[in-house]
């Protein structure tokens, strides 16, 4: 896979609550890297940070970490897999 990504807008669903982000990715051989960004969440900020490894042609393993204090905890892993629409 190649990469030629300079920006990206993500939408994210957690816990029912859904958040957006806008920002810059990096490609670190097959891998999409996200740096840290931030959100507002019931009056504190939220820091997180992504990494999209490349699974094959059409997929993609997500791993997501959230800042706490001064180290990166797990947040959410997920496989995000292409899949072709039914015609019509």
């Amino acid at each position: 896979m190649g990469f030629g990504v300079a920006a990206v807008a993500v939408s994210v669903h957690r816990e029912r609550r859904r958040f957006h982000s806008r920002g810059t990715v990096s490609g670190e051989g097959d891998a999409l890297v996200f740096p840290p960004s931030s959100y507002l969440e019931k009056g504190q900020t939220q820091t997180y940070r992504s990494r999209w490894q490349a699974a094959g042609q059409d997929a993609y393993d997500v791993v997501t970490e959230f800042q706490v204090q001064e180290r990166w905890v797990p947040g959410f892993k997920l496989h995000m897999q292409k899949v072709m629409s039914a015609k019509r």
